[in-house]
């Protein structure tokens, strides 16, 4: 049977290996498996704002650079030959796919395999939640919705994961196009995209998801004096528990750190000069020796420009103290004793 190596539903829009701007870029110009898998609460890592935040910047986008990263480009050439030595499948290299019937979905498939699928390459530790559904026979929930998303874009059949757990490779597939998975998925993404992105209309708060950063970048200014009152939500019980919850894990905090603090004294003073602690013959803590950070004496810094410039030390400091931007803090309103009658 001769190999099948076409896509469809797509089009070409970028090659393999293209600069590194132009496909970063590009990929906020639509939306890729990983988004896919946002989109379908399947992506533990982002959310539907931080996404929305990412593909209506003006800023330049910033280089993925990480350590796992690299990693997973490098060890890629060699997965796809162990997946062609335990599958004799042949593998081929594709670069970034759009779809011509939804131009906001993309695909950056990691490979594309000879009988008509799509394979998709993973790496992650054994010990990790995604590591033990890969050595236990199961797919992940994220790159499940990634297959499908790249399966809707290229129009192919099927889809195979090779992943590399630990120094453990597993080969899982061919996992079959879910057709209704798919259309659930496609109107998910085109109502992402129309509503929020083009419509440049952040998403609503989520408050399962929610965090700080996102809660600071939704509202980084306050209304002086404005307030919302609990009593007035729709379930006030709800918000009350929330907020008896804050104010019990900040005093617990607070009592936690003193606690922390005290014990912590104690067992230096009992290690003194000595450098471990042990308990039955095991050592349970150490007080080593750490070498002291460098830093920059900014005292001195400014004396020398002072005298390079014929300036004040003060007229030095004014010049180049820079103002951070406002922020908000959150912080417990002490209530005022009513006085007795």
């Amino acid at each position: 049977m001769s190999a099948n190596w076409s896509a469809p539903n797509s089009e070409l829009v970028l090659p393999v290996d293209p600069d590194m701007t132009e496909w970063l870029t590009l990929r906020r110009a639509g939306l890729g498996g990983t988004d896919a898998a946002t989109i379908m609460g399947a992506n533990k890592f982002s959310n539907l704002f931080s996404m929305w935040m990412d593909k209506t910047s003006t800023l330049p986008p910033e280089n993925l650079s990480s350590d796992l990263l690299w990693f997973g480009h490098e060890v890629e050439p060699m997965m796809r030959r162990r997946f062609t030595t335990e599958t004799n499948i042949a593998t081929r290299r594709v670069g970034t796919l759009r779809s011509k019937t939804h131009p906001f979905m993309q695909a950056n498939i990691d490979g594309l395999t000879a009988d008509g699928g799509i394979l998709e390459i993973k790496s992650t530790d054994w010990f990790t939640d995604a590591g033990k559904e890969w050595t236990g026979g199961d797919i992940p929930d994220h790159p499940w919705w990634q297959v499908q998303h790249c399966l809707a874009v290229s129009g192919r059949s099927h889809g195979w994961f090779v992943a590399l757990v630990g120094r453990k490779f597993v080969i899982a597939g061919p996992i079959e196009r879910d057709e209704e998975a798919i259309e659930r998925l496609i109107a998910a993404e085109k109502a992402f995209w129309e509503q929020y992105v083009a419509g440049q209309v952040a998403p609503p708060i989520n408050f399962e998801t929610i965090d700080e950063d996102e809660a600071r970048s939704r509202f980084p200014v306050a209304t002086p004096d404005a307030t919302v009152a609990i009593d007035a939500q729709p379930i006030p019980e709800i918000w009350a528990d929330h907020l008896e919850a804050f104010l019990t894990a900040r005093t617990t905090e607070s009592d936690a750190k003193k606690a922390k603090e005290a014990a912590k004294a104690k067992l230096m003073g009992l290690i003194g000069d000595k450098q471990l602690l042990t308990l039955d013959g095991k050592p349970v803590l150490k007080w080593g020796q750490t070498a002291g950070a460098s830093y920059l004496d900014g005292d001195e810094v400014v004396r020398r420009l002072a005298e390079i410039e014929g300036k004040t030390e003060f007229e030095v400091r004014r010049e180049h103290t820079k103002k951070r931007a406002d922020t908000r803090s959150l912080t417990v309103v002490k209530q005022k004793q009513e006085k007795a009658a």
